[in-house]
């Protein structure tokens, strides 16, 4: 099974100089956008309008760059995992820079609706970093920054079904699309609550391809509402590099 295996931040170290140099890996390098065949518009002038009841989201001109994503405002309080189209496969998250570490949710069920947060401090059984699902299932050591997969069969059994928000999770293909939603904006879900209403710009939907060969390229293979989330900020990232450069140094102190 491929795991995600690709840091949010590079740091580089210019030749004999200390100054270092932040890279941002939390786009996918997309130019120009993808080529849709039209179900996907079809599908948001259905169901996302804006504050006065419009349609307003472009499947192709508003297509996001971003990959992953934190919390917003580093808030610890859950977020929203809403289903709004889907098909036979399912939803997970994994963590970025901690490989390996995700969780599958489970949008059984009449609501079709999954919570999580991370923590940002410890507490009773977790620690400061740990992901908490539905409020009981725990996920140690997962990160503050993450991305989103999509299982076609939902089996892990199965290979080559299993696509990512990172476009080099998947061999350089772009897999799903990702969608800023504006203020004020309401989204028409396939289940409970009916429509998520007040949504804003940490607010996202995410469209998935699963075809082998993107023959259909409609990208309605598992489309998702996802709440309270924002694109890390560069100062999230330097820090994070900053971190991995003093991990490293310490290891090499500690061979010496």
């Amino acid at each position: 099974m491929k795991k995600a295996v690709l840091f949010g931040t590079a740091l580089f170290l210019a030749a004999g100089t200390a100054s270092a140099a932040i890279v941002d890996y939390s786009h996918n390098d997309r130019d120009p956008a993808i080529a849709l065949d039209g179900s996907l518009q079809t599908l948001f002038d259905n169901k996302v309008s804006d504050s006065s009841g419009n349609a307003f989201l472009s499947a192709t001109n508003d297509q996001s760059h971003a990959a992953y994503w934190s919390e917003a405002d580093g808030q610890s309080s859950a977020s929203y995992l809403i289903s709004m189209v889907s098909g036979s496969g399912v939803l997970g998250i994994y963590s970025i820079g901690n490989p390996g570490v995700e969780h599958t949710f489970d949008l059984g069920g009449i609501d079709k609706q999954a919570t999580f947060s991370i923590a940002t401090t410890g507490g009773s059984g977790f620690n400061a970093g740990d992901l908490i699902v539905d409020g009981s299932t725990l996920v140690p050591s997962f990160g503050s920054l993450f991305g989103f997969f999509f299982d076609a069969d939902g089996s892990d059994a199965t290979t080559n079904d299993r696509f990512y928000t990172q476009d080099s999770e998947n061999g350089g293909d772009a897999r799903a699309l990702s969608y800023q939603l504006e203020s004020g904006s309401s989204v028409d879900v396939a289940g409970f609550p009916g429509t998520a209403t007040g949504l804003g710009s940490d607010d996202w939907i995410l469209a998935f391809e699963s075809s082998a060969t993107f023959d259909q390229n409609d990208y309605l293979d598992g489309v998702f509402l996802i709440k309270d989330m924002e694109v890390p900020a560069p100062a999230t990232l330097a820090l994070m590099g900053l971190g991995l450069l003093g991990l490293a140094y310490s290891n090499k102190r500690k061979k010496a």
